[in-house]
């Protein structure tokens, strides 16, 4: 026997043996091919397995190992031709018989039902139609990151960090877009402020997805950062990727690419190079808090010595309502640098975030 059928077997017998099966108004009966009867509440039907609770334990059975289902109370459905209608549930030899308001009936097989709901809201069981922004809070999100600091005392300092994010995730692509700034001021021997961070950045990315857990990318990035003598650097890019996990909380890819990128220096000059990167990208959800890093190595093809690593960390603890606080590390190595810039350069910020969609 069968796992699932077993299980069901056993669920049946439980409900015999308690002697307290739900009201009527709300018990379907499924009858399995192996001649099981089961008595419960069925709550959907998703991707060919009818779900079916009672009691607070869900059984999940493939339509291929039901038979018939039985319900005098009616369900909102959606059949595989397309039709969405209203019906009640009863036997038919082999089959389930729907009854229709109007008197009339058919008979459908367990795999012609792909969808049920609520009689009344018929709309739930509509196909899903995404466009680029429909849904727009179910497939878009919406992050914006304040902080701002002002030290005095022995020392004086002013610092800000801004970010906007902007991203739809779908089970066929992704968009992602992102926006910021981080600026920090201290105040020299002189007495007036200087410039210590001035970091702006800018990007864009899409994901679409060709098969099973793979998928082709295209991007585009851009950065001012004056302590690394860029004036203006862009990088234009696209390749492949595979998802490697991907649940209700973790999202893991990696990806390879190659493309363009292009720099004019403070100091004078430009440079343009051709490219190669790998990277990977981690979304964990650890209860009230989440993380994200994004770590990438691209080097030049004409001198692989020439490389950059970026690694972009950050913990979002939540705190109300879509209000979070979110700790920033932003760590990037160039090490074919400008004559006098450091290789290394090391970021933290700390702002407050708020979330909306998603």
């Amino acid at each position: 026997m069968k796992l699932k059928t077993f299980a069901a077997t056993l669920f049946s017998l439980a409900l015999v043996a308690s002697g307290t099966p739900p009201p009527a108004a709300a018990q379907q009966v499924i009858t399995l091919e192996n001649g099981d009867r089961i008595s419960g509440t069925l709550e959907a039907v998703v991707d060919g397995d009818w779900r079916f609770s009672f009691l607070g334990s869900e059984q999940q059975i493939p339509a291929s190992q039901i038979l018939s289902v039985t319900s005098e109370v009616p369900f909102g459905l959606r059949l595989s031709d397309g039709s969405i209608v209203t019906a009640t549930f009863a036997e038919a030899e082999d089959a389930i018989r729907l009854n229709f308001d109007d008197g009339t009936s058919t008979t459908v097989s367990p795999s012609d039902i792909v969808a049920i709901g609520p009689p009344d809201d018929l709309a739930a069981v509509a196909p899903l139609e995404i466009g680029l922004f429909s849904p727009l809070l179910r497939f878009w999100q919406a992050r914006g990151s304040f902080g701002f600091s002002d030290k005095s005392g022995n020392s004086r300092a002013r610092g800000l960090n801004l970010a906007l994010e902007f991203a739809r995730n779908t089970e066929r692509d992704r968009l992602e877009f992102t926006f910021g700034l981080n600026r920090e001021d201290k105040r020299g021997e002189s007495g007036e402020f200087e410039n210590t961070v001035s970091n702006y950045y800018a990007s864009a990315r899409t994901d679409v997805f060709v098969g099973p857990g793979l998928f082709v990318f295209a991007s585009a990035q851009f950065q001012r950062d004056t302590f690394q003598d860029i004036s203006l650097g862009t990088r234009y890019n696209g390749g492949a990727g595979v998802q490697a996990v991907a649940n209700a909380n973790t999202d893991l890819r990696f990806s390879l690419s190659g493309g363009v990128r292009e720099e004019n220096f403070v100091s004078g000059g430009d440079e343009t190079d051709v490219v190669t990167g790998a990277e990977s990208t981690l979304r964990q959800s650890l209860g009230v808090a989440n993380l994200t890093w994004r770590l990438s190595w691209i080097g030049n093809v004409g001198d692989l010595a020439d490389y950059r690593v970026r690694s972009d960390a950050a913990l979002i603890i939540g705190v109300i309502r879509g209000l979070g606080f979110r700790l920033g590390l932003l760590d990037q190595l160039n090490n074919r640098p400008q004559p006098g810039v450091d290789r290394h350069d090391l970021l933290i910020t700390t702002t407050l975030t708020y979330a909306l969609g998603g």
